[in-house]
C-alpha cells in the first residue's frame, strides 16, 4: 500500500475516533404507541402511552431518554422508549452518543411539553367541589346540584364532558337520562329521590380527542340528598261515622307525630296556627270537610278531607184535636197530639215528668189517665225522634213549641140547706137556701 494512502486512512480514523471529523445529529419524534402518528396531532393525554422515536438521529450508536432531566434508564442502543403520565409543563429529551455505551461525544435534543411546547397535554387540574348536601321532605323535589369549583382545562378551547352519577346504596351507576344526567348541573327529576342517595360529578376534555384526566379532578366531591322520616296524616273523627245531627259537635283527631305541629283546614280555610294540639271540635254545616296538615322538620303532610253530614232536626209540635183555648177541665182534660208522624217516635213529659205509658199511644197522650191532682198548669211537651238518622228534637217553652194548658177546677164546699126537712102530705115545701157556693179557679160563671 502507497504511504501516503495509509497516512490519509490513519488519520481519517484517528479523527472518526475522537469524533472530530462527524457530530451527532439527535432527532426526537413523538408517536402512537403503534408508531404511527399521534392522533391528537400534538395533543396528548396526560396517560396516554407515547413512543418517543430517535431513529432518525445520525452519528451516533446509543440513545439515552430522559424526562424533565431525570434519566429513564442507562444508554442503549434502542433509539425508542414509550412513556406515560405527563406533567404540564414538562420536557422530554433523547441524548445521541458516539459509543452505545454512552462514551465519545454527544449531542442532545428536546420535546417541550406545555401550553407552549411542541406537545401539549390536554387534562383538567384544580379542585372539583358541589355545593352542599341537602335535606328534602317525603315526596319532595331535589334543588338543582350545582358546582363550588370546577377543574381549569390546560389548553384554552377546549371543551368539559359531564357524566352525573348516583348511589342509592348499590354503588355508583351513570344518570342514563340525555342532557340532564350530561350538563354542568343536574336536577334528579320529580320524585325520584325517596331515599338517602349520593351524587357525583365526573369530567373528561376534548379537543381534537377526548381525555380522561386525573382522579382528584375527574371525580368530584358528593352530594347527599338526605330524605326527611315519613310520616302520614290521618284524621279520626268522634263519632264515626262523621254523620251528627243538626247543632251537635263533632271532634276531629290526627293521628300523632312526635314533635309535629298540626293546623286543621275547615273548607279550606285554616282553623288556626299550627300548634302542637292533635284535636279539633267544631259545630259544622251539612256538607262541610276537615284535613289537617301536620308540620315537622319543615316538612308537611296533608291528610285526606274528611266530609260532614249533618242530619236535619225534627220540627215536633203539640195540638189539642177539637179542643179550642188554653184552659181545660180537670175533669174531662182533651187528647194531645204529637207531630210529625211518620219515620219517628215520640216521648211525652207532663211537667217534665216521663208520662206514663197507659196515658200514651203512638203520637197521642190522653191527659184523662194523667194525674193532674195538685196542678195549676200543665206544661206538655214531646221529644221527636227520627228512626232514620236517630236525630230528635224536644219541644221547648222558651220558643212557645211546649203546650201549656190552665186548670179550670171548682174550689170551696157546695152545700144547701133548709129550715124545714119533713113535710105533710099535699104540703108546700119551703125555700132551699144555697148554704156554700164553689167558685171557679179561673174566675168561670158558676152555673
Amino acid at each position: 500500500m502507497d504511504v501516503t494512502l495509509k497516512k490519509i486512512i490513519y488519520t481519517f480514523l484517528l479523527l472518526l475516533s475522537f469524533g472530530s471529523l462527524f457530530g451527532q445529529t439527535p432527532d426526537l419524534k413523538a408517536k402512537a404507541e403503534d408508531g404511527n402518528g399521534l392522533p391528537g396531532g400534538n395533543i396528548i393525554c396526560k396517560f396516554d402511552v407515547v413512543l418517543f422515536d430517535a431513529s432518525d438521529s445520525a452519528g451516533g450508536l446509543g440513545y439515552q431518554f430522559f424526562s424533565n432531566g431525570n434519566p429513564l434508564g442507562p444508554p442503549s442502543a434502542v433509539p425508542t422508549i414509550t412513556h406515560t403520565n405527563f406533567t404540564n409543563p414538562s420536557t422530554f429529551s433523547v441524548k445521541v452518543t458516539q459509543n452505545v455505551d454512552g462514551s465519545g461525544t454527544s449531542s442532545t435534543t428536546t420535546i417541550t411539553i406545555g401550553t407552549g411546547g411542541q406537545l401539549k397535554v390536554l387534562t383538567l387540574f384544580g379542585a372539583h367541589t358541589l355545593t352542599p348536601s341537602q335535606t328534602i321532605c317525603p315526596g319532595g323535589n331535589v334543588a338543582e346540584i350545582t358546582a363550588t369549583d370546577t377543574p381549569n382545562i390546560t389548553i384554552a378551547g377546549s371543551i368539559i364532558n359531564y357524566q352525573w352519577q348516583r348511589n342509592s346504596g348499590s354503588g355508583w351507576s351513570n344518570v342514563v337520562s340525555p342532557p340532564s344526567g350530561q350538563l354542568a348541573t343536574y336536577t334528579p327529576p320529580a320524585g325520584s329521590v325517596t331515599m338517602t342517595t349520593s351524587f357525583r360529578r365526573l369530567v373528561s376534555i376534548t379537543n381534537s380527542i377526548t381525555c380522561e384526566v386525573p382522579d382528584a379532578a375527574r371525580i368530584s366531591s358528593i352530594h347527599t340528598v338526605l330524605v326527611s322520616t315519613s310520616y302520614t296524616a290521618t284524621l279520626t273523627t268522634f263519632p264515626s261515622p262523621a254523620v251528627i245531627c243538626e247543632g251537635e259537635s263533632i271532634t276531629f283527631t290526627a293521628a300523632p307525630v312526635a314533635d309535629a305541629n298540626y293546623e286543621f283546614f275547615l273548607n279550606d280555610i285554616s282553623q288556626g296556627a299550627a300548634s302542637n294540639v292533635n284535636t279539633f271540635t267544631v259545630t259544622p254545616s251539612d256538607g262541610q270537610y276537615v284535613y289537617v296538615k301536620i308540620r315537622k322538620d319543615g316538612c308537611e303532610v296533608q291528610s285526606k278531607s274528611v266530609t260532614v253530614t249533618v242530619n236535619n232536626l225534627p220540627d215536633p209540635s203539640l195540638t189539642t184535636p177539637g179542643f179550642a183555648g188554653s184552659i181545660i177541665c180537670e175533669t174531662s182534660p182533651p187528647t194531645v197530639t204529637a207531630i210529625p208522624t211518620a219515620g219517628v217516635t215520640h216521648t211525652f213529659y207532663v211537667n217534665d215528668v216521663l208520662a206514663v205509658d197507659g196515658s200514651v199511644t203512638s203520637n197521642t197522650l190522653d191527659l184523662s189517665k194523667v194525674d193532674l191532682s195538685g196542678s195549676t198548669t200543665v206544661t206538655i211537651d214531646v221529644i221527636v225522634t227520627n228512626l232514620t238518622t236517630g236525630c230528635s228534637k224536644r219541644t221547648n217553652v222558651n220558643d212557645g213549641s211546649s203546650l201549656v194548658l190552665t186548670i179550670n177546677r171548682l174550689e170551696g164546699s157546695n152545700n144547701i140547706t133548709t129550715n124545714q126537712v119533713s113535710y105533710c102530705t099535699g104540703e108546700d115545701p119551703k125555700i132551699i137556701f144555697g148554704n156554700a157556693n164553689p167558685t171557679s179557679s179561673q174566675g168561670a160563671i158558676i152555673a
